[in-house]
Parts: structure tokens; sequence; C-alpha cells
């Protein structure tokens, strides 16, 4: 009876074991997400036209006129101890300068999970620069997480000064599911306290009446 609940623990443990591995495989993961900036020329009344939840905007757009030539510095940032974001050092180091195209878009892909901040440059075209904001990357919207992040600058658009990034150890959702590996992980704990419990249930029963 023992030699068996012994292999028992051993397999729950090993499977455990792998669904972690596979969680930090995922937290390791880089080059998987993205800034896009879409620059258009608007208004107070056009700017409310657009949402500002990291998604693309996909229609009511046709009319305005998109910006090129205008730049915009991506800076990496650390968290600090009195939760401000500084400029990151040493290897987390990371900066790097975009030009919106003829259509008015610049992108930043291949970028590894963190935390960015986004500076508008001051030109004769925007002569006042949004104010800088920050970016987590993954982001969390309404409807979960997403690693492709746009952004519609102006300077009073509305984005969140400290954003909430996701803990390291919360993983990315996965594609075309309905769980994420983070989900999975606490169902097979949970079974294996159980069946861990159950068996150390019979165990002491069965020394009892011995």
């Amino acid at each position: 009876m023992k030699k068996y609940i012994f292999t028992l623990i051993a397999a729950l443990l090993a499977l455990l074991s792998f669904g972690f591995g596979q969680n930090v495989a995922a937290q390791e993961d880089t080059g998987s997400y993205g800034i896009h900036i879409i620059k258009y020329n608007l208004n107070d009344s056009q700017e409310s036209q657009l949402t500002h939840d990291g998604t693309p905007v996909t229609s009511g757009t046709e009319d305005l006129q998109r910006l090129a030539g205008v730049q915009y510095t991506i800076t990496r940032m650390t968290k600090t101890e009195m939760n401000t974001y500084v400029t990151a050092q040493g290897a987390d180091a990371f900066s790097q300068t975009i030009t919106t195209n003829a259509q008015g878009e610049a992108e930043l892909t291949g970028l590894p999970r963190g935390v960015y901040q986004v500076t508008e440059s001051k030109s004769e075209q925007v002569p006042t620069p949004m104010s800088p904001v920050l970016v987590s990357l993954p982001m969390q919207n309404a409807n979960g997480l997403i690693n492709e992040v746009y952004i519609y600058p102006k300077s009073s658009m509305v984005l969140p000064d400290t954003p909430q990034i996701p803990d390291a150890n919360v993983p990315d959702k996965l594609p075309d599911t309905s769980g994420n590996i983070g989900s999975y992980q606490i169902i097979i704990a949970m079974i294996s306290v159980i069946v861990l419990v159950g068996f150390s249930g019979l165990w002491w029963t069965k020394k009892a009446h011995e």
C-alpha cells in the first residue's frame, strides 16, 4: 500500500513539474509583443470617436487625416520599490525611435515582455506633443491580454500613467482556447491535493486497524 501511494505521489509531482515547465517556457518567450502607433490629425470631437483599449480601430476613421514623419521614442522601463517607473538599465536597457510612414503608421515588434514608455517628439507639425505614456506588454483590457497594442496619440489622449503589468508568474492566454496555462495548473494542483488527502486517509485508517 505504501509503495503504491509513493508511486502515485511521484507521478503527480512529475505531471505538475511538466506543467510548470511549460509555464516558464511561455514566460521566457521573447519577440512576441509589439507596439503599433497610428497618428491622426485629430480635433477634440474626432479624438473622442477612438477607443484607447489597445485594440485596432477598424471603422469610423475613413475621413481622418493621417500624419507622416512623426517620431516616437519607445523606451523600456523598470518598476522601482516606490511603484514608479524609471528607464531600464544594464541588460534590460532598450530605446528606439520610429517614424510614421505615409499612412501615418509606425510600429515596433519583436519586443520582450515589459513596460515601455512612448514619447512623441516635438516638431513643426506636432508643436504640442502628447504627454509620454506607459504601455505594458502584454496589455490587459476588457477581453483579456493582448500582445499587439495599438496607440492613437493625441495630446489629450487617455492612457493609464501607471499600467498594471500582469505578474510575471501569470502566463499569457493561450490562443483558441477557453482557458490558460495558469488555470490548467490550478486544476492539476487541486486534483493532486484531493488524491493525496484521500490516500493518506486510507493509509492511516489501515494502520489504525492493524
